[in-house]
């Protein structure tokens, strides 16, 4: 028994050893591909390269057989050297079904043109050297590598083929044979040159057109792989965008209500549940609205709206929303601007998305000491104005080599800070599409330990605010006798505006899609429109076609 036991481990250890062995012979062939192949390794190369070994092994083991079987018809009889050259003849021929079961295509084509190139040399080297028209098919191998490994990849064949030709070139000088001193097959050298120049052709034409068509043939699947992937990730924008749209046209009637809850009569403690319930809303209407811009920029439906712009009110009044939040955290809140105000042409919505998200950010990671914001606006000699935008906080920073993948999608520099810090990652991806879609340019700067600095530059138009469009608002109207239709699926939201609206002193009318709107503009004396784009029957901008070719005025 114990003897038995003795054994089973030595035959454990003997498989063992086996293993090791062969996950370090593996390594090994890995590191020869990877150091011919170069940066060409793809699944797409890999494929092109199989084929070209394949069909190029079997052509030379079917001349190959053609050849030597001439050749020992001939000379009626069997010799070393063609018991050597059936044996080369043997490996390209099984050389492809080598491949197949191990997978190594690179190794196969590595030995596939060593193969071939040495063999060349070997019976050239025996019969006149470099004089030998056989060494013109040393040719052959480096042509290989240039199909199947790019030219860097095939610079290590090609050096060793100029040894063997340098080889071939000291023997043919020292050998005392002369031109006519061999033959193969009964022919002479000039007809065995031109029987080189054939096998010549003919393998680099059979190569070549493999190469060439199955190369084009998976481009050709990699473009339909690409083309689907685009068509699958833009479907996906849209059903994102589809359903943040569902979920906001009832959010925003919640938050209506609650805004127009906390301005009643409430006591303490309703007054605190409220204000929660607003601040989360909020946070829920900001995470959705970020998924719609992100699903728009995928698809490239995202369109900026400039207009002309105080940079320095602006920049003001977005930071003045920030304040309290900083200053509820025990930091100090400074901002910085020139004092020459500008006017530009800019869409202030997106201006004041990367800056609350710089913002957010800052107050988020900042836990002490404080966040300065910088606004500089300098006068090119063109004209315009280029803007730069700077957050500075004293939060933990950020690790050099993340600097640039910190405006990737979903990137946070710590796992933990998911836990620590609510978020998903994607607000400075958004800045950095918003950045890139103004002709501008983001950039982070951080010292681990001691903050960061986040950085918005892009050059605007200038412009006056005598460019600004007048008589856009009817509140400069008297109110009363004014009547708003209201075109909303949602009754939750025709609630909210209708009662923001009384509040205001305007009348309202509220219709459920846009084939009522159109009836309603038609039959009543309607002033003003305000229309849902997504509704039942009748869509808004339908709606809107059909009531601007009425003939009557809408007020």
């Amino acid at each position: 028994m114990a003897a038995k036991e003795l054994n089973t481990d030595s035959g454990s250890e003997t498989e063992v050893q086996d293993k090791l062995l062969s996950a370090s012979f593996g390594r090994w062939l890995t590191s020869i591909e990877r150091s011919v192949s170069l940066e060409t390794a793809s699944p797409l190369k890999d494929k092109a390269v199989g084929d070209t070994v394949q069909v190029t092994a079997w052509a030379q083991f079917s001349l190959g057989l053609i050849i030597l079987g001439a050749d020992i018809f001939y000379r009626h009889e069997l010799t070393a050297n063609h018991l050597i050259c059936g044996l080369i003849v043997l490996l390209l021929g099984i050389l492809p079904l080598i491949m197949t079961w191990t997978g190594r295509i690179y190794s196969s084509a590595i030995v596939l043109c060593v193969l071939v190139t040495t063999s060349i040399t070997w019976l050239a080297a025996g019969n006149g050297g470099i004089s030998n028209p056989i060494s013109l098919l040393l040719v052959l191998p480096a042509f290989w590598g240039w199909l199947m490994f790019s030219i860097k990849g095939s610079v290590p064949i090609a050096v060793l083929t100029l040894a063997e030709i340098a080889f071939l070139t000291h023997k043919s000088i020292s050998s005392d044979l002369s031109i006519d001193d061999y033959s193969f097959i009964g022919l002479g050298t000039s007809s065995l040159t031109g029987v080189v120049f054939v096998l010549l052709l003919f393998s680099g034409v059979i190569s070549g057109v493999v190469s060439w068509y199955s190369t084009r043939e998976h481009e050709a699947e990699l473009i339909r792989g690409r083309d689907e992937a685009r068509r699958a990730n833009k479907e996906k924008s849209e059903f994102i965008a589809s359903i943040a749209h569902e979920i906001r046209t009832p959010l925003t009637g919640l938050m209506g209500m609650l805004e127009l809850l906390s301005k009643e009569m409430l006591t303490d403690d309703q007054a605190e549940m409220a204000s929660t319930a607003r601040a989360s809303s909020r946070n829920i209407l900001n995470l959705i609205n970020d998924l719609l811009d992100l699903s728009k920029m995928e698809i490239g439906e995202l369109r900026l709206v400039q207009e002309p712009v105080s940079i320095g009110d602006l920049f003001d009044r977005t930071a003045r929303e920030f304040r309290s939040s900083a200053e509820d955290k025990g930091l100090h809140f400074r901002v910085l601007r020139p004092e020459t105000d500008f006017w530009i042409l800019i869409d202030p919505l997106r201006f004041r998305q990367i800056m609350s998200n710089y913002i957010t950010n800052a107050i988020k990671f900042t836990d002490r000491g404080g966040i300065d914001l910088r606004l500089s606006c300098d006068a090119l000699e063109n004209g315009d104005i280029k803007l730069m935008l700077a957050v500075e906080d004293t939060g933990p920073g950020i690790p050099s080599n993340l600097s640039r993948k910190i405006f990737g999608r979903f990137v946070q520099v710590d796992k933990t800070q998911r836990a620590d810090h609510a978020g998903t990652g994607i607000g400075l991806a958004i800045v950095s599409d918003l950045a890139e879609l103004q002709d501008g340019d983001v950039w982070v700067e951080s010292i681990e330990g001691r903050g960061s600095t986040f950085f918005f530059e892009a050059v605007f138009k200038r412009t006056s605010a005598m460019d600004m469009p007048h008589n856009l608002s009817p509140v400069s109207q008297a109110r009363s006798g004014v009547t708003i239709l209201i075109a909303d699926d949602s009754v939750g939201n025709q609630r909210v505006l209708t009662r923001v609206l009384r509040g205001l002193g305007y009348q309202t009318i509220s219709v459920e899609n846009g084939a009522d709107a159109v009836l309603a503009v038609a039959g009543k004396s309607i002033d003003a429109v305000l229309m849902d784009l997504n509704m039942p029957i009748k869509d808004g901008p339908t709606a809107l076609a059909e009531i601007r070719k009425m003939p009557m005025p809408l007020c």
